[in-house]
């Protein structure tokens, strides 16, 4: 007589504890998204225009400048005003609320005898928007 031990596979046991742990985040997930909602988390968030521009350093013979160039960008249309400020690596503000034009292509050239070697110029770009909102949209040392 040939004894045969059978194991008996209980699969019953995992099931529910998967089920559990589901159902226990996808409450968790639901409560968070449901409470961003309720506290205003989600209508604070401010889509960010998308223009740009670039600053470059010149140096030549005894003269420094730093031409800031406006490129535009999707959101070009929206631009009431760009406003160009230049510290020196000290902090001290050289230029400051210079207004560069806001058709894509418009360079303003900045020169200065405190105009600082190359790398020591902290040039800041603010864009005004029609909607009246703000946003830096260059800030670079160069």
């Amino acid at each position: 007589m040939k004894y045969i031990r059978r194991i008996k596979k209980d699969k019953r046991g995992v099931s529910p504890v998967i089920a559990v742990i589901l159902l226990v985040a996808i409450t968790i997930v639901l409560a968070a998204v449901i409470a961003s909602f309720v506290y205003g988390y989600a209508s604070t968030l401010e889509r960010q225009k998308q223009v740009s521009a670039t600053a470059s350093y010149i140096y030549r013979g005894t003269s420094k400048a730093i031409v800031v160039t406006y490129h535009g960008g999707p959101d070009q249309d929206e631009v009431e005003e760009l406003t160009v400020s230049v510290y020196t690596a000290g902090g001290t503000q050289i230029v400051s609320s210079t207004t560069l034009g806001t058709t894509p292509g418009s360079q303003l050239v900045l020169t200065s005898s405190d105009i600082g070697d190359k790398g020591q110029n902290h040039v800041v770009v603010t864009a005004e928007f029609k909607d009246g909102s703000s946003q830096v949209i260059l800030d670079t040392w160069v």
